[in-house]
C-alpha cells in the first residue's frame, strides 16, 4: 500500500511539475528562456535553473527525469542532480551520482572535476574508499597538485611520514600554489641542494625571476660546492631575463659558458668589453655564437662601421656553415642601406635562387629597382604563396596593382554528430561555458579539419576568439575560413573606441589580434595586461589624461583596455605621423623607435621596418600590418592596395 501511494504522489509531482514549466516557459516574463526546444530538454534547463535558485527537491526531480529522456546530457544531469543532494544533504545519495558518472560515462568532459569532487565528498564522510579513490586519481592525474597535497596530508595522518614528505617535497619543487605550504611539512635537512637547483629551475621556466633568484641564492650558501655550476647558471640565467645583463656576464664567464656570457655582454651595450673578448669568440664553434657576432655586426653598421660588419659577416659565413644564409642576408642588407644596390642585389638574388623565400625577392626586386639600370624584373613571387606574407603583400601591390578583396558567404554551423549535438543544446539553452569546455574537449579527440573548422567556429560564436584561432594552427589559412583567421572580435566595443578616439576600428583590431589573440585574461612576461596588453603604469597615465574612470582601473575590462590602448594608438600616430612606426612604439616603447630613426637614415617605410633592431618588434610590426589588410579585404568598397601604398610611402 506504501509503495503505491508513493508511485501515485511521484506521479502527480511529475505531472504538476511538467505543467508548471509549460506555463513558466511561454510566460512574457521568462524572457531569457531559450527558444524552440523540446520538452525533454525543458525539463534539464528547469533543473539547473531550479539548482541555481535553491529548488533542492525539484532540481533533483527533474533532473531524475532528464537523466531517463535526454541521454544525450545524462552526464549532466547526474553531476547536477549529486549537487543537490549535496546541497539538500544527502552526501551518500550525492556520492552515488558521483560513482555512476564515474564509472559510466569515463570519458565525460568534466570527468576529472567529477572524481575530485567525489574524493572530496568521501573524506567528508570519512569513508575507508576516500584513500582509495585519491591515490587512483592521483595516478591518473599527477600534475594536480592541490589533490597531491591532500594526499600527503592524509598519509601523514596516517602515519606514513615517508611517503608524505616525498609528495610535499615534489609540491615544493613545483610552482604550485601550495609550494610554501608544502615546504613548511619539510625540514632543512630534508631539502637538497639538487632539490633547490631544480625548485629555481622551475621558476626560470615559469618568468618568476626574482623568486628563482633567491633560491639559486639560497643554494650558493649551503655549504659545500656541489652541483655549484648549474647553481651559478640559474643564477644568470634569472639575472639575464632581469636585464641584469652586467651580472649576468660575470657568472656566465665563471662557468665558461661563451655563448650566454658573449651574449649577456652585447646586452650590455658596452662595445668595449665585448670587443675585449672578441677573439675568443671568434675560436668557439658554437654556432650559436655565430648568431651573436651577426648581432653585433649589424650593431656596427648601425654606428657607421660597415667595413667591420661586413668583415665580421665574412668571417662567420666561412666558420660556420649553418649560419651562411644568415651572414649572407646581413652582407646584402649592409650594401643596400650602403646604397650599393648593385651588390644587394647580386646577393639578395644568390639568397632567393637558394632559398626561394619571398623576404629574398622583395628586396633582390626593390634593389633592381633603385639602382642605376634597373631592368625589367620577372615576377618571382608566385599568387600561390601565402597570402599573409609580408613580403607576398608588399610585392603584390607593386608587381600587381592590386589586392582582391574577400566576399566569401558567411560560415554555418552544422550539427551533425552526436558530440555537436550535444554542444548545439548546450548552447541554445545558455550554458556557454559548458559548451565551450566540450569543444575544447572534442578537439582534443578529433584530427579531421572539417570537424576542427566547425569546433572553431563553434568557439567564435561563443566569443572564445583565442582558442577559435588556434585550433586553426592545425590547418593552412584559406579564404573560406577567413572569418575565423579573423574574427570581428569585441567589434562594439571597438566601434565605441574608434568613434572616441579618431581611429580605425580595422586598426585597433589587428593590434589586438596580435597581442593578445583576443584574450582578455592575457599576461606578458613584462606585466602587460588584457586584450591590448597594456603596462599598468602606461595605463594609469593615458586613464589621467581621458579621464576614463575614477574607479581602480581594471585592465581586465574589455571596454577600458580597448578604450585605452586604441587612445594610446592615437597618440604614437599623430607622434610619428607613420604607420609602422607608432605600431613599433607600441610594443618596442617609443623612446626606443626615436632612437631608431634619429640614429638612422630611411627612404621609405618598409626599409624602416626591416631595419629594426629588435627580432620580436620587427615581426610584430609585419604582422600587425599584415592583419590590418586582411581585415581591410573584407571591407566592401575597400581598396586594400591603397593602404599597402599608404604604408610603404610613409
Amino acid at each position: 500500500m506504501k509503495i503505491t501511494q508513493q508511485i501515485i504522489k511521484l506521479f502527480l509531482l511529475v505531472f504538476f511539475l511538467n505543467i508548471a514549466i509549460t506555463l513558466e516557459s511561454h510566460s512574457s516574463d521568462n524572457k531569457n528562456f531559450p527558444l524552440s526546444i523540446s520538452a525533454e530538454t525543458n525539463y534539464f534547463y528547469e533543473g539547473k535553473k531550479s539548482l541555481d535558485n535553491g529548488q533542492y527537491e525539484k532540481a533533483i526531480s527533474l533532473f531524475t527525469i532528464s537523466y531517463e529522456k535526454l541521454p544525450i546530457l545524462a552526464d549532466y544531469a547526474l553531476l547536477w542532480r549529486s549537487e543537490a543532494y549535496e546541497k539538500k544533504g544527502d552526501i551518500e545519495l550525492a556520492i552515488e551520482d558521483l560513482r555512476q558518472l564515474r564509472e559510466d560515462f569515463k570519458d565525460s568532459s568534466f570527468i576529472k572535476n567529477a572524481r575530485k569532487k567525489e574524493v572530496h565528498l568521501n573524506l567528508k564522510l570519512q569513508s575507508q574508499i576516500a584513500g582509495i579513490l585519491l591515490r587512483k586519481y592521483i595516478n591518473d592525474y599527477p600534475n594536480d597538485m592541490d589533490m597531491k597535497y591532500l594526499y600527503a596530508t592524509l598519509l601523514k595522518s596516517q602515519d606514513d611520514i615517508k611517503e608524505a614528505k616525498n609528495i610535499f617535497k615534489e609540491i615544493f619543487i613545483s610552482n604550485s600554489h601550495l609550494a610554501n605550504a608544502a615546504r613548511k611539512e619539510l625540514s632543512d635537512d630534508d631539502i637538497t641542494i639538487r632539490d633547490i637547483i631544480k625548485k629555481g629551475q622551475n621558476l626560470n621556466k615559469a618568468y618568476l625571476f626574482k623568486e628563482s633568484e633567491k633560491y639559486f641564492r639560497e643554494a650558493l650558501n649551503r655549504k659545500g660546492n656541489e652541483a655549484r655550476e648549474d647553481i651559478l647558471k640559474g643564477l644568470a640565467d634569472s639575472l639575464f631575463r632581469q636585464k641584469r645583463y652586467k651580472e649576468s656576464a660575470e657568472l656566465y664567464k665563471k662557468i665558461n659558458n661563451h655563448f650566454w656570457f658573449a651574449r649577456s655582454l652585447l646586452r650590455t651595450g658596452d662595445l668595449k668589453a665585448f670587443e675585449s673578448e672578441l677573439k675568443t669568440f671568434k675560436k668557439i664553434p658554437d654556432s650559436r655564437i655565430g648568431n651573436v657576432l651577426i648581432s653585433y655586426g649589424n650593431r656596427k653598421r648601425r654606428s657607421g662601421d660597415n667595413e667591420a660588419a661586413l668583415k665580421i659577416f665574412k668571417e662567420v659565413s666561412s666558420r660556420h656553415v649553418s649560419l651562411k644564409e644568415e651572414a649572407l642576408w646581413a652582407t646584402g642588407w649592409t650594401y643596400y642601406m650602403m646604397r650599393d644596390y648593385g651588390k644587394a642585389y647580386d646577393i639578395f638574388s644568390q639568397l632567393h635562387t637558394a632559398y626561394s623565400d619571398s623576404r629574398y625577392a622583395y628586396w633582390k626586386a626593390k634593389s633592381l629597382e633603385l639602382s642605376d639600370n634597373p631592368e625589367p624584373l620577372k615576377v618571382s613571387i608566385k599568387k600561390d604563396i601565402n597570402e599573409r606574407d609580408y613580403y607576398t603583400m608588399l610585392y603584390f601591390f607593386k608587381n600587381k596593382g592590386t589586392i582582391p578583396l574577400i566576399t566569401n558567404a558567411p560560415l554555418k554551423i552544422t550539427v551533425s554528430s552526436t558530440a555537436m549535438q550535444k554542444v548545439d543544446i548546450l548552447r541554445r539553452l545558455g550554458f556557454r561555458k559548458e559548451a565551450v569546455n566540450e569543444l575544447i574537449h572534442l578537439s582534443k579527440k578529433n584530427n579531421d579539419l572539417n570537424s576542427l573548422h566547425q569546433i572553431s567556429l563553434q568557439l567564435k560564436e561563443l566569443s572564445n576568439y583565442k582558442m577559435s584561432i588556434n585550433m586553426l594552427s592545425r590547418d593552412s589559412y584559406k579564404t573560406e575560413l577567413h572569418e575565423l583567421f579573423y574574427p570581428l572580435a569585441y567589434w562594439k566595443e571597438i566601434q565605441e573606441a574608434s568613434n572616441i578616439n579618431n581611429i580605425d576600428p580595422y586598426l585597433i583590431i589587428s593590434v589586438m589580434r596580435e597581442e593578445s589573440r583576443f584574450d582578455e585574461e592575457a599576461r606578458s612576461i613584462a606585466g602587460a595586461i588584457g586584450l591590448m596588453q597594456l603596462m599598468p603604469q602606461t595605463a594609469s597615465r593615458l586613464n589621467h589624461e581621458m579621464g576614463l574612470t575614477k574607479n581602480p582601473l581594471n585592465l581586465y575590462n574589455s571596454k577600458v583596455n580597448i578604450m585605452l590602448g586604441s587612445y594610446y594608438l592615437k597618440n604614437l600616430l599623430m607622434e610619428f605621423k607613420s604607420l609602422p612606426a607608432a605600431i613599433a612604439a607600441y610594443n618596442a616603447g617609443e623612446n626606443a623607435v626615436r632612437q631608431w630613426l634619429k640614429s638612422n637614415s630611411y627612404i621609405s617605410a618598409d626599409e624602416f621596418i626591416e631595419d629594426i633592431p629588435f627580432d620580436e618588434t620587427r615581426n610584430y610590426v609585419k604582422k600587425v600590418l599584415v592583419s590590418y589588410l586582411q581585415y581591410q579585404r573584407t571591407v566592401a568598397n575597400s581598396d586594400p592596395s591603397a593602404i599597402v601604398k599608404t604604408i610603404l610611402n610613409q
